[in-house]
């Protein structure tokens, strides 16, 4: 009897004594936001979680989720509240990022922990780079492919997965940007995802930051291409939908917008994807509409007239039947948009001579009708007056 007594108290120390062991090994766990939050406004403690900047490099790489989950928030608060660019520095020097990325595939929540260190002021490229080249942008993509085709009244809830695909999303600017950009290859798998976000959901509540953000670092990774990789990546849906985002409503989401645009405007990518109905009608939609923004009706008349330059024959007739002659000489007054739509129109004069009926070019007709009195008066100026003279010995 006494021998069971004594096995059954040596079960209760031992299970105590565990207890106990489990309760200061991962205590850090449990009082990591109690300890961040009384860590704000006092020196002495924003001080010790600096220095515990070796503890947390090895707790994130020790493979324990409870330490690693307090160590990631430890992290953060390094990062984004204190904005410590050396203890950022010397957490990626002791080798955090590939466990880091492990550690985001079981908890994807702290997925902006990648957009606060790829962020960090100061930080070389090498650190970005040193998560890309782990695998940032693939974890991202998968994390984030589920995610897009979401239903908006979800995002309007403020459910789990929301608030993942907007943690998500904001990573992605930070991690895709810099001088210089990181390598095309290294970020390429994000477009699809991006391309979805753009294409299926409309800038209202939440979804207007999301969208933002996918514009963004959409224009960072476009950016980074020759011409004819970015046919591989641009088609009429992805403009018709960068086109349908330009409202002036959220001067945020015009920049991001007018980002990408004004960078496909000088390409012959956005032309052939332009010579879609649906896509010129918006742009005239927008052109014409009378308490549009000013912005954007510059943008998307200035959108219009590249088309025009480098168009083919048939290509302008389908531009002039739906009418582009009118807002293109309209715009001639416009200082932003006056050299975008005389070459344009120069453009329409010169493909209308090669199709004459008997000796009269309709389409000069019509822009002399139209636009005759400004393009008469831009003759002397400095830079347009050649192409003014040469439009007004047609019309």
């Amino acid at each position: 009897m006494k021998a069971r007594n004594f096995e059954d108290l040596e079960k209760i120390r031992k299970s105590t004594r565990a207890c106990i062991l489990f309760h200061k090994r991962y205590a850090k766990y449990y009082m990591v936001d109690y300890e961040l939050e009384n860590a704000i406004g006092n020196p002495q403690k924003i001080q010790s979680i600096v220095d515990s900047v070796p503890i947390v490099a090895q707790d994130i790489s020790s493979g324990d989720f409870m330490l690693q989950y307090a160590a990631v928030h430890k992290m953060e608060f390094i990062i984004v509240q204190l904005k410590d660019h050396a203890a950022t520095q010397a957490l990626v020097q002791r080798g955090i990022v590939p466990h880091l990325l492990r550690f985001l595939e079981t908890c994807p929540g702290f997925v902006q922990a990648l957009g606060a260190m790829a962020c960090a002021q100061d930080l070389p490229p090498q650190y970005r780079d040193a998560l890309l080249n782990h695998g940032a942008a693939t974890e991202l993509a998968v994390l984030l492919e589920p995610l897009v085709e979401l239903p908006m009244f979800t995002v309007a809830q403020g459910s789990e997965e929301a608030t993942l695909l907007y943690r998500g999303v904001k990573t992605l600017p930070s991690l895709c940007s810099g001088d210089p950009l990181p390598a095309f290859h290294l970020v390429e798998i994000l477009i699809p995802s991006l391309r979805r976000i753009l294409i299926v959901h409309i800038p209202i509540g939440i979804y207007s930051k999301i969208i933002t953000d996918a514009c963004v670092t959409l224009y960072y990774i476009l950016e980074n291409l020759t011409t004819d990789r970015l046919q591989e990546y641009v088609n009429a849906e992805l403009c018709l939908s960068l086109i349908l985002l330009m409202q002036g409503t959220n001067e945020e989401l015009d920049e991001a917008v007018h980002l990408i645009l004004r960078n496909l405007i000088y390409s012959q990518v956005l032309v052939q994807v332009l010579l879609d109905e649906d896509v010129i009608h918006r742009l005239l939609q927008i052109i014409q509409d009378g308490f549009g923004d000013v912005e954007v009706k510059e943008l998307a008349v200035s959108i219009l007239a590249q088309a025009v330059r480098h168009g083919t024959v048939e290509d302008i007739n389908l531009l002039v039947n739906l009418g582009c002659i009118q807002p293109l000489c309209e715009y001639l007054n416009n200082i932003v948009t006056r050299a975008y739509c005389i070459i344009g129109l120069r453009k329409i004069i010169q493909k209308g001579n090669e199709q004459r009926v008997g000796n009269a070019n309709i389409y000069a007709v019509i822009i002399g009708q139209v636009g005759g009195d400004t393009i008469r008066s831009l003759q002397n100026d400095g830079q347009l007056g050649s192409i003014a003279r040469w439009i007004m010995m047609y019309i």
